[in-house]
Parts: structure tokens; sequence; C-alpha cells
């Protein structure tokens, strides 16, 4: 008999779910779970083992979950995983997730995911974090706690993170790259525009550190106190203090410099100043050590 009415209740619970979004079938939900109890008057329901919600063709799992129907908010703990075909996405782990949905008659929504996030886009892009909320029908995230993202050919980690509409930022960013430019950087904070799928400026300020592979292997170490990045010039304006030191052993100082990415060319503005690795020539270096091996000698047989 207890069986019967947990069966009776899911199916009434089903139906309150999917009310909500009458005009628009694609946003009809579920709920199943071991147990449900749910409050008519409140509209307030719990569930417990193998908790499964289904909103659309999203789905999202997990041990335990409370919601609110009137509210649209719902979080799942333990073992939360979901997939988000509607979105492109699949959220493979967390600790917990709460998702609340738009108003009535709406798509997306918001979810919240909490401890050991890890989160998929299409087939490359990733989110790592110990926080993310992101904004189901967009781009548009915020992530804290050990951030690692990779989005549109370019990989962010910091101590935190957000993309809102056109622009990005990082905070304390221990690493940020574009992987074709082999070029990467690390600095208190990194801002930047997209348009489209194309970063179009990032600007670094605090602490800044740039290391960018030419296409001999040489790698080139910039330092200073601020970076511009513009795409239109295809270039990197390090200024305060600005340094580069090669693998080579070569180094410039100046008060700006530009790297031209394109070209690996680098223009050093105000007091310039260049060292650079002093090499003997093989033949009078092989001719030095032969004259000494024959000093030696001579002096033994004497």
């Amino acid at each position: 008999m207890k069986i019967k009415r947990e069966l009776i209740l899911l199916t009434a619970l089903a139906c309150v779910l999917a009310s909500g979004a009458a005009a628009h079938a694609e946003q009809r939900g579920s709920l199943s779970a071991y147990t449900i109890n749910y409050n008519a008057k409140t509209e307030q329901v719990e569930a417990s083992g193998n908790v499964v919600l289904t909103r659309g063709q999203s789905v999202v799992s997990g041990d335990n979950g409370i919601g609110k129907i009137a509210a649209r908010v719902f979080e799942i703990t333990g073992n939360v995983s979901g997939v988000f075909p509607e979105y492109n996405a699949v959220l493979k782990t967390a600790e917990s997730l709460k998702w609340t949905e738009n108003n009535a008659g709406s798509s997306g929504g918001r979810i919240e995911a909490r401890g050991g996030v890890r989160l998929i886009r299409g087939k490359r892009d990733y989110l790592r974090a110990d926080y993310v909320r992101w904004e189901l029908d967009s781009d548009n995230y915020l992530a804290r706690g050990g951030v690692n993202t990779r989005f549109d050919g370019h990989i962010l980690k910091a101590a935190e993170a957000r993309r809102s509409n056109s622009t990005f930022y990082g905070i304390n960013v221990s690493r940020y790259e574009n992987i074709a430019q082999k070029t990467g950087m690390s600095a208190d904070r990194v801002d930047g525009k997209i348009k489209g799928s194309e970063i179009q400026e990032v600007i670094a300020v605090g602490k800044v550190v740039i290391d960018h592979i030419d296409e001999e292997g040489v790698k080139t170490v910039l330092t200073g106190a601020k970076a511009v990045y513009d795409k239109a010039l295809d270039t990197i304006v390090v200024s305060g203090g600005a340094k580069a030191v090669r693998s080579d052993g070569n180094a410039v100082s100046s008060e700006q410099m530009v790297l031209h990415v394109g070209t690996n060319k680098i223009e050093a503005v105000g007091k310039a100043n260049l060292s650079f690795k002093a090499e003997k020539d093989n033949k009078t270096d092989k001719t030095e050590k032969e004259g000494k091996n024959t000093n030696k000698k001579n002096g033994a047989s004497n």
C-alpha cells in the first residue's frame, strides 16, 4: 500500500512540475526518487534516493533534493551530475546544484553548482571550479576557487573568473593562454573583450609575466606592470619596468616594450638597454684548448 501511495504522489507531482510550462511542451518536467514528500499547501517537495530531475531535455541526478514548485527552484545534493542537451553541456561532477528557472513561458534559467564542479561544453571547452554560476541560455558565468577553464582556444586559470556577454575577467591569474599563438601570461588581474569567438583585447595589470614561443622554438619572457594585447594590431605592449629575456641568453629592458606577435619582432622604447651573451668563435676556442693541452704536455716533459 505504501508503494502504491508513493507512485500516486510521484505522478501528481510530475503534473504539478509540468503545469508551469504548459505553453511550451519542451519545458515540461518531472521528478523521480526512491522517496518523495510533497506539501500541497506550501508546494515544497523533498526527495531522497536516486533523485532525478527532468526539465525539457535536461536531466540532473543526485542523492537528495528539495525545492519549491511556485518559486521554480530545486536543489540537488550528493554525487550530482547532469546533461543539458539544449545548451550543449554536461555536468560531470558537483557536490550540489541549485536550479532556478525563469518565469513560466520562458526558457533558460540559472544553475549554481558547488564542490568539485566539472562542466564540459561542446567538444573541447570546459569549466572547473569550487563554485560555478551559469546562465543556461548564454555563455555568461561566474566561477570561484581553483578556476580552470578553456573557451574558444584560450585557457584561463585563476582564483575567480567571470564572463558577461562580450567581456571577461580573471583575478589572481596564474595562467591565461592563447593556444594557437603559443602566448601565455600571469597577472593580478586580466580583463578581455570578445567578439563572436575571437578575443579582441586583453589588459593585464599587476606583476605581469608573459611567455611567447616563436617559430624557431625560442622562448621570450616579458615582465612589467601592465600589458595590453590588441588583436587588430597583433601586438602586446608591456609597460612599467618592461623587460624581455630570451632563452638564447639575450635580454632587453626599457620603459615600454612592443611585441609584434606575428613577426616575433620586439621594439624597446625609452631608456632601452640590450644585453647579449657573447659567444666565442668555435675555431678560436678549439685553438685555445689545443694550446693549453700542448703547454701541459711540454711542462710535463720538462
